[in-house]
């Protein structure tokens, strides 16, 4: 064999904090793998990037299979079509994944075997239900509503029926992935599959066979990320994650874990011919660190520091901790540096209210310190006095090897351990560190005394053998070794190709390095901060990334929801800001709102002096309503402001304290649609859109009655009121098929509705087209919007234009003229591909960027 080895790694996340994903990627391809990650896509869109020399695809995975009892929520009136429709989509693409299985397993088994006669007969039997249920759709359209009570009743006798007959899939909650990553595998060809953590390990192993049916000697090798028994889930999941481990282990060429307890384990219930190869998830050192303060400049404490640093929450027995300051002298100081803070630090801080030891307040010894970047822990950490890991008694945690063990190790402290499995085990085996009960707060502070008085001692034993031992690079050494193995040869590494490490997937090569990063929030209106931050990187490449307040209703995608609870946290706020100083170099503030909570003030002129302070130059992105005046707009005879009702007299005095705010502060300010330019100062700055996706969805028949489209987000300013008038009564007279969701519509069902109409009629009260106007164009509909205020773009833009009083009279004009459609869908497609892809959006803040 003399190609290129092709390592494809398959995982279940977007990998954006799957470190051990990543290191094992950035491992294999300095070993001389040709290396592709495949992986979730939180966006909806397959994407395609590079890393260095690694290939990642991200799939979009919708899920139908494993929601295919879920009927759809949302009532459309009065069309019912689209929710039965959608209430069939996750049956069949869960059987479709069924099919995939029972397909290769019946052609892996030898002919005439009794494997083979079994997955044959269970074929059959899957394509029969997949032609009934087809069938019954079909019935369903025609008897709709009615027949729906009857058809419950069948419902409940099949799915108990079918749950016998097919049990191991009925309850296979991995069937997505199968469908979504399956064909993607197979069409890389790759020598190694590396299958991470359980929800990948059929999915590998039916590639696998696949490829191998086809003459590709495939190999697989699964990494156990967790002990599945060992999980806090439902006792219902735990038992279907299992049997998908059970059912595919034995046909793996290579287990490997995360420690010696988890090994042994797997190997006892799965009864392996052998041990897994244990590969210990160490921090890597050749990760790129900026190490500047240490955690005693934070707290400027002069007493002794234990310190606990990971994830916060009622798993990790931190009550346990927090109680033990009760029985420790008044110059230990206990600090918790976390990246997440929600209702259980809350809960943590209420312990010691209250309490006092000779007259010293427990709440003044106990510290809550935000994020620090893994690269930079062992020097932020160093200058504590002890790492305490506390641990309940469950099996999880009875073989977890956690990165804070490692990264405590690096720090060069002395461990205080719960006496709960593997970690417990590995600090006094190697001498450097000191266990305690779990669970007991006066056993803890006891254990912890001894350990402070000893500190030196056990800082001795922490060799640099050990420290060597405990690092990714050493680990990795493991990993390659079960790779070569199962390949039979070593892959020949290429002298002139450059060695990359971990930071590869956080620092793209960008244009101006004096930019570290672009954030931009918090409103994400319309998913408009999250499709322009993945615009700039791709364009510009440049660090992005969008977060948001959280807000129920529409699902748009972000890449950081923020809780309202979170937003008003003074440690939020700080953790916040420190992330924005360590990490980015410009922001792009939508509406007006501050990005730092409530630190300062709620709008963004509150905190300008902030972030100039951190180093971070400011732009405005406004999007609509914000600082459209209606005072001013009422001069248009199609406003919807002439009416004074509450929501006018509303935005006219939000619009006017924003004006005042945004006149005090000079930065750039951008706007969405060009019809705001006539209320402030500023710049266009295109809405984006998907256009590949929105592309894909696929044209209309040639349907003699039309489907008409309005979907508004607000009847008011859409102009609702108008557009029902007329387009009711055009189907009246048989004219159209009106589409009208009767509530406000998730982001994800917008596609549907969009590939279901041949025309969209968007807002006619308000002179410019906005987010639904451009994806269908995109689709490949006409799209009628009022188009009045839009500026030196209206000659360019292909929307067709109508307000209130010709509404009527454009809708008939185009249904006459069927034959302009094709040039009219051609130029709202070339339109859309100029204007709102990304890449114009991306140039006009090129400049922003610069400064």
């Amino acid at each position: 064999m003399t190609h290129k080895p092709h390592l494809v790694a398959i995982v279940g996340n977007d990998i954006t904090f799957d470190t051990r994903v990543k290191k094992a990627a950035v491992s294999a391809a300095n070993a001389g793998y040709k290396t592709t990650i495949v992986c979730y896509s939180p966006n909806g869109s397959k994407i395609e990037e590079r890393f260095g020399n690694i290939a990642v695809i991200k799939v979009p995975v919708p899920f139908l299979a494993r929601d295919k009892s879920k009927r759809l929520k949302i009532q459309l009136r009065p069309f019912q079509e689209i929710e039965l429709e959608a209430r069939y989509e996750g049956k069949t693409a869960y059987s479709a994944g069924v099919t995939r299985r029972l397909e290769s397993n019946k052609k892996f088994h030898p002919k005439r075997s009794i494997g083979r006669h079994k997955a044959t007969i269970l074929s059959v039997l899957v394509q029969a239900k997949i032609q009934i249920s087809q069938r019954i759709l079909q019935i369903r359209k025609w008897l709709n509503r009615a027949f729906d009570i009857l058809l419950k009743i069948g419902n409940r006798i099949r799915r108990k029926a079918t749950l016998r007959a097919f049990t191991a899939f009925e309850r296979n909650p991995f069937l997505d992935y199968e469908i979504a990553f399956g064909p993607i595998i197979e069409e890389l060809r790759p020598d190694i599959i590396h299958a991470h953590d359980f929800q990948m390990i059929g999915v590998a192993v039916t590639a696998a066979q696949n490829l191998q049916l086809n003459g590709e000697d495939s190999k697989v090798i699964y990494d156990a990320h967790e002990l599945i028994e060992g999980l806090s889930y439902p006792k219902k999941l735990i038992r279907s994650w299992m049997r998908e481990e059970r059912n595919y282990i034995t046909q793996i060429d290579s287990v490997i874990c995360i420690s010696s307890p988890q090994a042994h384990r797997i190997k006892e219930l799965h009864n392996l011919k052998s041990l897994p190869t244990v590969v210990l998830n160490c921090p890597s050192t050749e990760a790129e660190c900026n190490p500047t303060k240490t955690i005693r400049d934070d707290l400027r404490v002069k007493g002794k520091i234990l310190v606990y640093h990971g994830q916060v929450d009622p798993r990790r027995d931190l009550e346990t901790l927090i109680h033990s300051l009760q029985f420790f002298s008044p110059d230990i100081h206990i600090a918790i540096v976390t990246n997440n803070r929600g209702a259980y630090i809350n809960e943590l801080e209420t312990i010691v209210d209250g309490f006092s030891l000779e007259g010293h307040s427990l709440e003044k010894r106990l510290h809550f310190l935000p994020y620090v970047p893994a690269a930079d822990l062992p020097h932020y950490l160093s200058t504590a006095d002890a790492a305490v890991i506390p641990q309940p008694k469950t099996k999880n945690h009875q073989i977890a090897m956690p990165n804070k063990l490692f990264e405590s190790i690096h720090a060069k402290l002395p461990i205080l351990a719960s006496d709960v499995g593997a970690v417990g085990n590995y600090v006094k085996e190697n001498k450097i560190g000191s266990t305690y009960k779990s669970g007991s707060p006066e056993d803890l502070a006891k254990a912890g005394n001894l350990l402070l008085e000893s500190a030196e001692k056990y800082k001795e034993n922490i060799s640099n053998t050990l420290l060597s031992q405990t690092t990714w690079e050493y680990q990795s050494k493991a990993l390659l070794s079960a790779y070569e193995e199962v390949l039979g040869f070593s892959p020949n590494t290429d002298p002139a190709t450059h060695a990359i490490n971990i930071n590869i997937f956080d620092m793209p090569e960008f244009q101006n390095s004096r930019l570290k990063g672009l954030m931009i929030g918090p409103r994400n209106m319309a998913g408009q901060a999250f499709l322009m931050a993945d615009a700039i990187q791709k364009n510009l490449r440049v660090p992005s990334i969008s977060f948001g307040i959280e807000k129920a209703g529409f699902n748009f995608p972000i890449h950081l929801s923020i809780s309202a609870k979170n937003w008003r946290d003074p440690f939020w706020q700080r953790q916040h800001r420190e992330i924005l100083s360590n990490g980015y170099s410009h922001i792009l503030a939508e509406s007006g709102t501050g990005v730092l909570g409530t630190m300062g003030g709620k709008f963004i002129d509150e905190q300008v002096s902030l972030l100039a302070e951190s180093g971070i130059s400011v732009a405005i992105l406004l999007h609509g309503s914000e600082i459209r005046d209606p005072a001013v707009h009422r001069q248009f005879y199609y406003s919807p402001f002439h009416l004074k009702d509450d929501l006018t007299e509303k935005l006219e005095k939000a619009v006017g304290d924003l004006q005042k705010r945004l006149d005090g502060i000079k930065v750039p300010i951008y706007v969405t649609t060009p019809d705001l330019l006539q209320y402030i100062r500023g710049e266009w700055l295109p809405l984006v859109v998907d256009i590949n996706f929105w592309n894909s969805i696929p044209t209309r028949p040639d349907d003699p009655i039309p489907t008409v489209l309005h979907m508004p987000t607000s009847g008011k300013l859409k102009g609702s009121k108008h557009i029902d008038t007329e387009l009711l009564r055009l189907e009246k007279a048989g004219a159209i098929k009106y589409l009208r969701p009767e509530t406000k519509v998730p982001a994800g069902l917008v596609p549907s509705l969009i590939a279901k109409s041949d025309i969209v009629v968007d807002g006619i009260v308000i002179g410019a087209y906005g987010v639904m106007s451009c994806q269908s164009m995109a689709a490949g509909r006409p799209v009628i919007a009022n188009t009045n205020e839009l500026g030196e773009i209206r000659s360019k833009c292909p929307v067709l234009h109508a307000d209130p009083a010709i509404l009527g009279s454009v809708l008939e004009d185009l249904l006459e003229n069927r034959t302009k459609w094709d040039t009219i869908t051609k130029d709202g497609r070339e339109y859309v591909q100029k204007y709102h892809s990304g890449s114009y959006t991306a140039q006009k803040l090129q400049s922003f960027l610069n400064t």
